[in-house]
């Protein structure tokens, strides 16, 4: 299911969401790629508590939302899908570069029980979930819809992650391929799954 994504980026509906609205695309592209009803922007703003900010001339930052905001969205729109939030932080990721990523939320927001420090950890969580459906990231600066964990050739030194990026204006830029060591170099991923009960 996590290949048959479709990608949802900037502008894509005539909406000007450039450089802030990707974590509400990625909600998007994961709702799309669970074959369930895609709400336009303007819904998920309005669930999330920003369209009235948008209304009132604001953009940018006062506009960012994170996963936890596109759950709540979700839960309210799709009652019968399962949603779960994850936060991965490295040992290496201090309490003030932390801060600085999480604006909308804190780490006790997901709790021990959905925090995860080592790679070995979330990595196989991640697997699973990706045989299932794809997974929306989030690393505090940018969302994604995360569709693969590696290309499937065990040979190769340097393994891969494949995403759709919503940063773009045409599909066509959409899909792409990066190293492993991007992906779990950066500082903290927050990470939002659904599956269909």
């Amino acid at each position: 299911m996590a290949s048959q994504a479709q990608p949802y980026f900037y502008g894509i509906d005539g909406f000007p969401d450039h450089s802030w609205g990707c974590c509400y695309r990625s909600g998007q592209m994961l709702l799309g790629a669970l074959g369930l009803p895609v709400p336009p922007l303007r819904t998920l703003m309005a669930h999330a508590g920003t369209w009235k900010a948008y209304r009132q001339g604001r953009r940018g930052r006062p506009l960012w939302i994170e996963p936890p905001d596109v759950a709540r969205s979700v839960r309210r729109l799709e009652p019968g899908l399962t949603v779960r939030e994850w936060l991965y932080r490295p040992p290496s990721t201090g309490e003030a570069e932390v801060g600085r990523r999480l604006l909308r939320c804190t780490p006790a927001h997901y709790g021990p029980k959905r925090t995860f420090g080592q790679r070995r950890a979330l990595e196989p969580l991640l697997r699973a979930q990706l045989r299932q459906a794809p997974v929306v990231v989030d690393n505090g600066i940018s969302a994604y819809l995360l569709v693969a964990l590696g290309d499937g050739n065990k040979k190769r030194k340097d393994d891969v992650v494949r995403l759709l990026d919503p940063h773009v204006t045409a599909a066509k830029d959409a899909r792409r391929t990066m190293p492993a060591r991007w992906f779990w170099s950066q500082p903290l991923w927050m990470v939002l799954s659904g599956a269909l009960r």
